[in-house]
């Protein structure tokens, strides 16, 4: 007990209160219902202040009986964190504000340095969010209030006090709050609406990684006001030409890479020199290669010549190494590859936009061979080549992980 008195003090160790609750919490109704009616329950989610009245009604709810049973005169505008893990038989522990809070990000930057403060282009996301020396147990319903930046998130399931079922949490709850934060960090993304993907993809463009996140606000922005996307072109090209230069001696290096590499920095002198029909004439048909590669790679035997095959097995394996909620987006990118890369085209006209298909079948006259169509390939090529990365990475931070555990 002195021992543990001395570590909490010296913050090892978070402190924990313990409560009984008097009543089960089953979720929050999200429907009106009268009595003998059915209403839905949600059990599981998050919130944070751009819900507005809920958020401030869900915290006024539960975190506020909670804190009203401490009765230690805390107040709702003295929480900077509070986690709070429920057993089936309504014991609660309690944790707030001593907790030191980490998260695990997603770099995108070339390199951080330790102490660097991070800024939005510094990263693509959370990975996971370590609350102290917090444990999730499996069957511990749990609430969490926390912090990031001025907003503040609040993240639940109450799933295993069901009375019914003897329901379990089988997900990481850190990587699940890992990703709402990254949700939350990057929102201006994920909110972008349908209507405004539609008209982003209309005009050829995406939100590329290599992008910084300044020009991605502008291409969201600019869309939403009803304006060319093209007139940014001139900042694109600087934001692209910079990730390249940053990270192509990268690429060459890795041996997957490296042949794709030697046609990238072709094209990309070929569109320094402003000869668009070369750079993009080189670029298109090596972005289709390398995702064949990646595919062969793991599909041994086959040979991919099914290009919504290869789409699918780039885009989903990138989305099962890397949450959605990250700035690679891979299942947006999906779309993109479906309906601009590899868009089709009218075999009776040369006034097709540039695509893989119309380069490989001359479909496309010289005038549609410009700044944005060589941009665009040298973007494209970019997205894949750091997907094909952190999809390796993680492969083999995990194969490490095992050999340590075996």
């Amino acid at each position: 007990m002195r021992i543990n008195k001395m570590l909490e003090e010296q913050g090892k160790i978070s402190r924990v209160r313990e409560v009984k609750l008097k009543e089960r919490i089953m979720g929050y109704s999200v429907s009106p219902a009268r009595s003998g009616e059915m209403a839905q329950v949600q059990y599981m989610g998050a919130t944070s202040t751009e819900d507005g009245d809920l958020h401030i009604k869900y915290l006024e709810g539960f975190p506020q009986t909670i804190l009203s049973m401490i009765d230690e005169g805390i107040t709702p505008a003295d929480i900077k964190s509070m986690v709070v893990l429920i057993s089936h038989d309504l014991n609660a522990k309690v944790y707030i504000n001593e907790l030191e809070v980490f998260g695990y990000v997603h770099v995108k930057a070339k390199k951080v340095d330790k102490g660097q403060a991070l800024k939005k282009d510094d990263i693509s996301g959370f990975e996971r969010i370590k609350l102290g020396d917090i444990e999730f147990p499996d069957d511990h319903a749990y609430f969490c209030v926390l912090s990031l930046g001025w907003d503040k998130a609040y993240i639940f399931d109450f799933s295993p006090l069901d009375d019914q079922s003897s329901r379990k949490i089988e997900y990481d709850v850190e990587k699940f709050i890992g990703s709402y934060f990254s949700y939350l960090s990057f929102k201006t993304i994920h909110k972008i609406s349908d209507s405004d993907w539609d008209q982003i993809l209309k005009q050829n463009w995406f939100p590329f990684f290599s992008l910084k996140f300044s020009t991605i606000e502008s291409i969201i922005n600019y869309v939403r006001a009803g304006w060319d996307i093209d007139d940014l072109i001139n900042t694109i090209e600087i934001d692209t030409l910079e990730h390249l230069q940053n990270w192509t001696p990268d690429w060459k290096k890795d041996e997957g890479l490296a042949p794709f590499v030697d046609f990238l920095e072709r094209a990309i002198e070929r569109h320094k020199s402003e000869d668009f029909i070369s750079s993009t004439s080189i670029i298109y048909p090596k972005i289709e290669g390398l995702i064949r590669q990646e595919f062969i790679k793991d599909n041994p035997g086959k040979e991919g010549r099914r290009q919504n095959m290869l789409v699918e097995h780039i885009t989903e394996k990138t989305q099962y190494t890397l949450s959605s909620l990250t700035t690679y987006i891979p299942d947006r990118f999906k779309r993109y590859l479906e309906e601009c890369y590899f868009k089709d085209f009218i075999a009776s006209s040369q006034n097709n936009q540039v695509s893989r298909h119309s380069v490989a079948h001359g479909a496309s006259s010289i005038e549609q061979y410009g700044k944005k169509e060589s941009l665009v390939g040298l973007l494209v090529f970019s997205q894949i080549a750091q997907y094909i990365k952190q999809s390796s990475n993680k492969s083999s931070n995990t194969d490490a992980a095992s050999s340590a555990g075996s």
